[in-house]
């Protein structure tokens, strides 16, 4: 049987208009279910700087909370769950001072896709914040301008400062729990990418600061093999002396760390472990700033740490490459820094016109190496402040109207003299361990 209906030009109008409406709400506040390995989640469709419609899954977790036993161990996977998890809140920061939404809950990671149905490149973004800052919410790293192309974008929160990096430089607690906690999210990406539209096996890890340092890490690694295949290193290196201690440094604020804590015991690193995981977590975030030598300084004071590759556990690092610089990933890389990145530095030791601490100028040389983070890598301390004043303050004195130049002095000593060595390191043929 057939129908025929005669519209009024009114009647067409309102469906128009409705259908306007409905597209507009849709690509607004629609949901959208994807299955990954470990259930189902439910995102939503948000709209890209340009105003491309764009899927978004938020605070998914990638590893059980590191909490209770957990704490001070390597991640393991996050268990599966029933129904559908709502992938459209964001998760907490990991444990950190300044960030009231911190918590020790917080392996979680962000997904952001154009499409679940492509086969789009990956990148994944590692934040900075001097490993004992920062996070990965979308209100702090967002994908509004990435989404304009055809990428797949992944960001992950991981472990920070003590309990991201503590050590005792043994089996017991050997550190790099914030670097293992990439390397599980990159496997994650491995895993479950393509029910995104990602393509696993076009993976580009990219970080600024000592988000930078750690895609640099993560070149070195044994773990991270194979888990990317091209690398971006913004305002950091491996090679910046911020980013790394020498061996001894990491066993030594452990010590402290454990006086501090009232979990000095018999000495042992077994009774340090156990004494720290009945700690609350806000020790962890306090006790930060009783660690410092001179103000905020240094700003950088847990670091991943070369581990002990026999000892059977699974090892994200197995040389010091200040000492013996290999590479276990064999990728494109680009690295870069901003003209003026110690314009952040500055900004807090000066007012408008002069020092806010006449001491950096009296105490030149020990508190420079503090600042540039050296003071453990040399004892030649006075030569190296001598000759850096001349370069940089030919009068022989840092003082009123002299940010611009100290800029340029700590753009250099922190951040262009370790991303120039990573640069000629992986050019280096004496860097590679196999071919490439």
């Amino acid at each position: 049987m057939y129908f025929s209906r005669t519209w009024t030009i009114n009647q067409v109008r309102e469906k128009l208009v409705c259908a306007v409406i409905i597209s507009f709400l849709s690509s607004t506040f629609c949901q959208v279910e994807v299955k990954i390995t470990k259930g189902i989640l439910n995102g939503r469709i948000l709209k890209s700087r340009n105003e491309r419609p764009y899927y978004s899954f938020t605070g998914i977790p990638y590893a059980k909370p590191p909490v209770g036993e957990l704490r001070f161990e390597a991640p393991e996977p996050a268990d599966p769950w029933d129904g559908t998890l709502d992938a459209t809140k964001h998760s907490n920061a990991c444990v950190q001072k300044y960030e009231t939404n911190s918590s020790e809950d917080c392996l979680y990671l962000n997904v952001y896709t154009p499409s679940t149905g492509g086969n789009f490149p990956v990148m994944f973004w590692i934040h900075g914040g001097a490993f004992y800052l920062g996070h990965s919410s979308p209100d702090m790293f967002g994908p509004d301008y990435f989404m304009d192309s055809n990428i797949v974008l992944v960001s992950a929160n991981f472990r920070l400062g003590v309990l991201g990096f503590l050590s005792t430089e043994d089996d017991v607690i050997p550190g790099n729990y914030g670097m293992k906690d990439q390397v599980a999210a990159l496997r994650w990406v491995q895993e479950n990418i393509v029910q995104f539209g990602g393509d696993p096996r076009k993976v580009t890890i990219f970080g600024g600061s000592s988000g930078g340092a750690s895609v640099g890490y993560h070149m070195l690694s044994p773990m991270s093999k194979g888990l990317f295949h091209k690398a971006i290193l913004q305002s950091g290196t491996p090679l910046c002396r911020w980013s790394t201690s020498l061996p001894g440094i990491a066993r030594d604020r452990s010590k402290i760390i454990s006086c501090i804590a009232g979990c000095a015991g018999n000495g042992t690193s077994q009774n340090l472990l156990k004494c720290l995981k009945t700690l609350p977590q806000s020790f962890f975030s306090d006790v930060y700033d009783k660690l410092r030598e001179w103000h905020t300084y240094p700003t950088v004071l847990f670091t991943p740490v070369v581990e002990q590759c026999d000892s059977g556990k699974e090892a994200f690092l197995c040389r010091h490459q200040m000492k013996e610089f290999k590479q276990e990933s064999f990728v494109p890389a680009i690295i870069g820094l901003n003209s003026a990145e110690g314009g952040m530095i500055v900004s807090s030791i000066y007012n408008d016109t002069s020092l806010l601490y006449p001491e950096l100028s009296t105490d030149f040389n020990r508190l420079l190496s503090i600042i540039l983070s050296y003071q453990h890598f040399t004892h030649n301390l006075d030569e190296i402040g001598e000759k850096v004043l001349k370069k940089y303050f030919p009068s022989g004195k840092i003082g009123d109207h002299s940010h611009l130049k100290t800029v340029e002095m700590i753009t250099d000593g922190r951040y262009l003299h370790g991303i120039f060595d990573m640069a000629l390191k992986l050019v280096s043929p004496e860097s590679r361990t196999a071919t490439s």
